[in-house]
């Protein structure tokens, strides 16, 4: 029975390549009759280079070349192409990319495995598609054996046609080790302090390949803040201004060595403040310096803040964004606590709060009065002054200061360094011309003059004398 199926299966392959009518007739042959048995295996034993498919009905040819070649050392890749004739996609379970050779690669859908024998260095992925127009896969890798090698591709339709392809691939080159060549150089890195930075190289050549990373021409080890230093990636941990530096790799095998370009390491360290912005006291109208100093990688920035808001460079402000911000003819309302913010590439940091304190001079906004009083009587004078507290009063009698107690004159005073000057048991020598000094931090101030009149009451200085007349 089996020889039959094997000579009908032939006899209709045949047939179906060259008769439309037959084609037409087996594209949906009964289920399980012997007839779709003959069509579903027979068809798979072909082996050519175009082959009729019952279930797209056309037929299905290779568009891969059939010869390629290649050198060792050199990365090659190439598709295996399947083109679904007459227009038709491919359909679910339809269509594997199988090879014959000895080396086995991953199981398809339906439990299928593929095989193949290809040059050293070289790998065979199978690509299976479905509703497309074209299956295939794709050979790819860099040879590192001369010398020349064939397989072959199948591609299996199950209960379908079967095409198959020999591929032959010559390649060339020295056989032996292949030196090192680097294909991407490490690269230039910055980091800051206290955290980490890798180099890494990539090269190609007979393995093992033997690493060297170098600072400065000098062969690193690896240590607690070093690693990979016999490794495609040196890594540098606890970054310090220390490991700032020129890094390279030799890179070395049986065959020779390669040297990677230079790569630089820039340390970045953040911004500190060696002096802080100091407090400053000014009296209204004056100006207020307030500088900084800061270590760091310049760059560094600079960005003065009051009260938490940056500040704009203008008649008020200058410098806003230097070491040092002066703030112009100064008011009451420039009072407050002004900061700096320092940056660059490894981060920023706020200095401590630099306090503004401004300071008016005393400014009268009550003048004392002229009084008049009869002797013996009291006497008062009162002035109000505003500026920066603590103010303080001096009275004066005619431009002489005046002191709590009895006076040159005899007379009792009291609140002589207070706003309110008053004179007891007045008599005519309290007459005179009185004032009030205004003191603080700022400056002094003195009230205008007022008067002070005594009164005597009417006194008998030559009583009438005793007289006789005729």
């Amino acid at each position: 029975m089996s020889y039959r199926l094997k000579n009908y299966s032939l006899l209709l392959a045949a047939l179906l390549q060259v008769l439309p009518l037959v084609r037409n007739l087996c594209t949906a042959p009964a289920a399980g009759s012997t007839f779709a048995l003959i069509l579903r295996w027979g068809l798979g034993g072909s082996a050519v280079l175009g082959a009729y498919d019952a279930a797209s009905g056309a037929t299905s040819t290779f568009t891969t070349p059939s010869a390629f070649s290649g050198s060792v050392g050199t990365s090659f890749r190439t598709n295996v192409i399947v083109s679904i004739g007459g227009g038709n996609t491919a359909a679910n379970n339809d269509y594997f990319i199988l090879t014959s050779g000895g080396t086995s690669s991953p199981i398809l859908a339906n439990g299928q495995s593929t095989t193949v024998t290809l040059p050293p260095g070289l790998s065979f992925t199978s690509a299976w598609t479905n509703g497309s127009r074209t299956i295939g896969g794709y050979i790819a890798g860099t040879p590192t054996t001369a010398g020349n090698y064939s397989t072959t591709i199948t591609v299996d339709s199950p209960g379908n046609a079967s095409l198959g392809q020999n591929v032959t691939f010559a390649i060339s080159g020295n056989t032996g080790p292949v030196a090192p060549t680097i294909t991407g150089n490490p690269a230039n890195q910055s980091g800051v302090t206290g955290a980490s930075a890798s180099f890494t190289v990539t090269a190609t050549g007979t393995a093992p390949l033997a690493y060297a990373w170098s600072k400065n021409n000098v062969i690193l080890a690896n240590n607690a803040n070093l690693s990979g230093a016999t490794t495609a990636t040196l890594t540098l941990a606890n970054l310090t201004t220390n490991d700032a530096g020129n890094y390279s790799v030799t890179i070395a095998n049986a065959a020779g060595s390669a040297t990677s370009s230079v790569a630089q390491l820039t340390i970045i360290v953040p911004p500190a403040i060696t002096v802080a912005p100091a407090s400053q006291t000014v009296t209204n109208g004056a100006n207020a310096l307030f500088a900084v100093t800061a270590t760091g990688t310049a760059p560094l920035s600079y960005q003065w803040q009051k009260s938490g808001l940056a500040l704009a460079n203008s008649t008020k402000y200058n410098g806003v964004t230097t070491a040092s911000l002066t703030v112009a003819a100064t008011a009451t309302a420039d009072a407050g606590n002004y900061t700096v913010v320092i940056g660059n590439a490894g981060g920023s940091i706020t200095s401590s709060p630099a306090s503004l304190t401004v300071l008016s001079a005393p400014s009268f906004t009550s003048q004392p009065g002229n009084f008049t009083v009869a002797s013996g009587g009291t006497a008062s004078f009162s002035a109000t002054a505003t500026g920066t507290a603590p103010i303080t009063y001096a009275w004066q009698y005619n431009g002489q200061p005046l002191t709590n107690g009895l006076s040159s004159q005899g007379s009792k005073f009291t609140g002589c360094q207070s706003n309110v000057l008053t004179i007891t048991g007045t008599t005519p020598t309290d007459a005179g011309v009185y004032s009030v000094v205004a003191v603080n931090s700022a400056g002094t101030a003195t009230s205008s003059n007022a008067v002070l009149s005594v009164l005597l009451p009417p006194g008998i200085t030559t009583p009438p004398a005793s007289a006789m007349v005729n």
